[in-house]
């Protein structure tokens, strides 16, 4: 590429800013260019490193974060070698973790299996969020009605980006310094809007995922209250047929009793039979 010496070098003594500029522009290059060849990747990478280097240095965390997406983005879609990649990932203090290779072992016997598994060590099992108490699950919903992703005015702004700071091909059409500047500037804008709704947007999902956490550990604990009051149910459902069978043998066993009501009197036709004072008088 004529004049890559001097442009890698304009780049490198750029303000921070615009070098951050200059990663979403590669990023926006590499990422159309990939059917085409290598030629970018090959280019870029001989200045991604010093760039990534310098702003790690100078980054706050939402910078640190849009850094970090980019790269993830860039393995993620085979942008870029494993070798650059684990040079950016340093940059920022990242370390590569070697996952080491493991033999295939031979088939065994299952008895051989059997026995060695009697005498392996018992591993905890991950542990479960706790169930959140109604009142705190709510708030945790609530605060998911105002979301990045329903936020309107930002999406407008986005939306209404010019054509100009999203295509590379108005870039080779600038024919003064004035008009390179002007949208130099526009380009950082849409930049730094972009980074911040997606950093935000990371955010919002982190606090969704969040809130799925809390409402499959709720789910878990209504489920588990379900099984009690059923079997609670179950439980009282057989007592109360035992006392409607007591009553239905009851109401049986006083049909069939007499009714002392019903039986002839007695004393009819009988003259009364005399008082104690009668019996006594002299």
């Amino acid at each position: 590429m004529a004049g890559g010496e001097q442009k890698r070098y304009n780049i490198l003594k750029a303000h921070p800013g615009r070098k951050l500029t200059f990663i979403y522009l590669a990023n926006d290059v590499l990422q159309n260019s990939k059917k085409k060849g290598t030629e970018y990747s090959a280019a870029f990478s001989e200045t991604l490193e010093d760039v990534f280097q310098d702003l790690y240095r100078i980054a706050d965390t939402s910078m640190r974060q849009a850094l970090d997406r980019i790269v993830k983005i860039w393995e993620d879609r085979a942008i870029l070698s494993q070798p650059i990649l684990s040079q950016l990932r340093a940059c920022g203090g990242h370390e590569d973790v070697e996952v080491p290779v493991v033999p295939k072992k031979k088939k065994r016997r299952k008895s051989s299996l059997d026995a060695e598994a009697r005498n392996l060590p018992i591993f905890s099992a991950p542990v479960k969020v706790r169930a959140p108490e109604p009142d705190v699950l709510l708030r945790h919903l609530r605060a998911l009605e105002t979301t990045t992703a329903a936020d309107d005015q930002i999406r407008l702004q986005i939306a209404t980006l010019p054509d100009e700071v999203q295509s590379t091909a108005f870039v080779d059409n600038l024919d003064n310094r004035e008009a390179a500047e002007v949208l130099e500037k526009q380009v950082e804008d849409a930049s730094k809007l972009l980074s911040s709704y997606n950093i935000r947007l990371d955010q919002e999902m982190e606090q969704r995922q969040h809130a799925i956490t809390l409402l499959q550990a709720f789910i878990r604990e209504q489920s588990s209250q379900q099984d009690r009051v059923q079997a609670l149910h179950d439980e009282h459902q057989k007592r109360l047929s035992h006392v409607l069978e007591v009553h239905s043998h009851l109401r049986n066993h006083l049909a069939n009793l007499p009714d002392l009501s019903q039986l002839p009197s007695f004393t009819d036709g009988l003259a009364p039979l005399p008082s104690a004072q009668d019996l006594f008088a002299l």
